[in-house]
């Protein structure tokens, strides 16, 4: 019973370990991205500037051509980040589901094995350790804010050439409500304690 429920416990934080690494790759991305649009945004500027360009006796045409190329280049980057991004929201999913395989065993498990454990330092592990039902609600809750976040951030790529890229850039740089989330906070947390504790344990 014991070895079972130190290997759901070895599970449990393994997804947890999983999802501070796909938050990661997240942040990595995010950084990336608003570097890239920040470029376009610069290029969008000085192409409305052109009319002043005479007066310093520039080439309009070929500073607009290299301007031009620099935009195209600066777009298939962020496409190419997008389709990146999509393997992220997938592998959320996928960790959502594995999360949630991983709570209902143990569930079963928890139903049908009700003897008490006796105290050990697996057990003082277990003290600050996240029942796998809680990280499948920390996971699931996550894999479905980053996959709206993605879609939003999709349908603003698309509305790049028609729209104000000032308005593109701030409404892309907005994820605050993900990056303070609670969920994101507690597995941090968790995650250090429960290294902390079993590092301890060890040493004894």
């Amino acid at each position: 019973m014991q070895q079972q429920e130190i290997l759901f416990r070895k599970t449990t934080f393994s997804l947890l370990s999983r999802a501070e690494s796909l938050k990661q790759t997240w942040d990595t991305y995010q950084s990336a991205t608003l570097a890239l649009l920040s470029t376009l945004d610069n290029l969008h500027r000085q192409q409305c500037n052109e009319h002043r360009l005479d007066q310093y006796q520039v080439d309009g045409q070929r500073l607009l051509y290299k301007q031009t190329q620099r935009f195209d280049k600066c777009m298939v980057q962020l496409a190419t980040r997008l389709d990146q991004w999509k393997t992220v929201v997938q592998d959320w999913q996928q960790l959502a589901k594995d999360a949630q395989h991983n709570a209902n065993k143990a569930m079963s498990f928890i139903n049908n094995n009700n003897k008490a454990v006796p105290l050990s330092s697996h057990s003082l592990i277990q003290v600050t350790a996240v029942s796998p039902t809680q990280a499948y609600e920390w996971i699931s809750q996550l894999a479905y804010l980053y996959h709206r976040q993605y879609h939003c951030k999709r349908m603003l790529f698309i509305a790049i050439p028609s729209s104000d890229l000032s308005s593109i850039l701030e409404q892309w740089s907005t994820e605050a409500f993900i990056q303070h989330h609670p969920v994101t906070r507690c597995i941090s947390d968790r995650l250090q304690l429960y290294k902390h504790v079993k590092k301890t344990i060890e040493s004894i």
